[in-house]
């Protein structure tokens, strides 16, 4: 091979700036395009070599400045996340996978299978996690990789953006391990002042992903059984993906309502409802003696927040028409399993009002950071 060359986006290469008929050693920095070399008809011998050294986009901005750019409250965000027991899967889960005419299981869990899934791991977390934040135009300008590599990230950025940022990563990380159901992250997010100490916030972040990775999940219907990890901690609440994932959408839909002044004592009346719920709990919890969890689970279904919540919710929508198919959802929300797991959505009322109020605080509102 007598040449070299390194290119940082695919137009490089597609552009024709490579000499045609020669050997060549391509370094694709960043970039997981680089089987397209195939195509390239003017290129008699290819090698391709990706160079995976993670996000090449830094801010120039102080950490207050990042946090100045969130909506709603500003504050910084900082979000951890990595694999779930891969310890577990290299040490175990090669020796268990093999095709179903293979007899040597000995052949799977090999040097070079090991070094494979290393390789694409590195692949996913150093290339295709900062393309993800780079190609969206919401994203690029308000969060930044501090380090993605390995089997774990830690990004920082507006607080407002890392929950929708570790959905898609989440997403994405599905699809690159063909929704493999060994194949898990976890992580956790918290929210501080742009002034607060980022080592500490680091600290926090990572107890908020220990604390998802401690999370257990009891699903119902017909796939009902338990599900451990696979989760992410934010607003100190620990939940599966499918519940954040419901409780997200929820958001969506509250979310733009509520930015309409008139409209905006409903989420006062959301806060109630989970404050009267909680209320309810502590106290049966404490009075309940040797009555079992799910006893109390259903005695607390039955308490006085619900009639409350029927009540609130149906007087504020009363000649509202515009708010019915909205105050229906929540009802629905609030009543209903959440992703049929065993939590109900008013477990998870406190985090949705929470998280409409963090992004709907307005500037004058606002103080500095802590």
């Amino acid at each position: 091979l007598d040449k070299h060359f390194w290119f940082l986006d695919s137009d490089v290469v597609e552009s024709g700036s490579l000499s045609p008929h020669h050997d060549c050693l391509v370094w694709a920095l960043n970039n997981t395009g680089f089987a397209r070399l195939a195509r390239i008809e003017s290129l008699s011998t290819i090698n391709a070599a990706p160079m995976i050294a993670g996000s090449t986009h830094r801010f120039q901005e102080e950490f207050q400045e990042i946090a100045n750019k969130s909506e709603g409250v500003q504050r910084l965000g900082v979000l951890r996340m990595d694999v779930d027991s891969l310890g577990k899967i290299f040490s175990h889960g090669l020796q268990d996978y093999m095709h179903g005419r293979e007899k040597n299981t000995l052949r799977f869990h090999s040097l070079g299978r090991i070094t494979t899934l290393s390789w694409q791991l590195s692949l996913f977390f150093g290339a295709l996690v900062p393309g993800i934040i780079r190609r969206n135009q919401q994203w690029k300008e308000r969060v930044t990789v501090v380090y993605s590599g390995g089997d774990d990230l830690f990004l920082l950025g507006a607080w407002d953006a890392l929950p929708e940022v570790a959905l898609a990563i989440r997403k994405q990380f599905a699809d690159f391990s063909c929704n493999n159901p060994s194949f898990t992250l976890s992580g956790g997010m918290v929210i501080t002042g742009g002034k607060f100490p980022i080592y500490k916030s680091a600290e926090m972040a990572g107890d908020a992903e220990a604390k998802a990775k401690k999370h257990v999940a009891v699903f119902q219907g017909e796939k009902g059984g338990i599900g451990e990890k696979n989760s992410f901690t934010f607003l100190d609440t620990p939940m599966c993906w499918k519940e954040f994932e419901a409780v997200s959408r929820m958001k969506n839909d509250l979310y733009p309502l509520l930015q309409e002044k008139d409209y905006r004592p409903l989420l006062n009346r959301l806060r109630d409802i989970a404050s009267s719920w909680a209320e309810s709990k502590d106290r049966l919890l404490r009075n309940g003696g040797h009555q079992s969890i799910e006893h109390i689970k259903r005695e607390l279904m039955a308490e006085k927040w619900r009639w409350r919540m029927v009540y609130s919710l149906s007087r504020f929508g009363r000649n509202r028409q515009s708010l019915q198919n909205v105050i229906e959802k929540v009802q629905q929300f609030i009543l209903d399993p959440v992703a049929e797991s065993d939590r109900n959505g008013i477990e998870l009322l406190e985090v949705l009002s929470r998280w409409c109020e963090l992004q709907l605080r307005k500037p004058e509102n606002r103080k500095g950071g802590e």
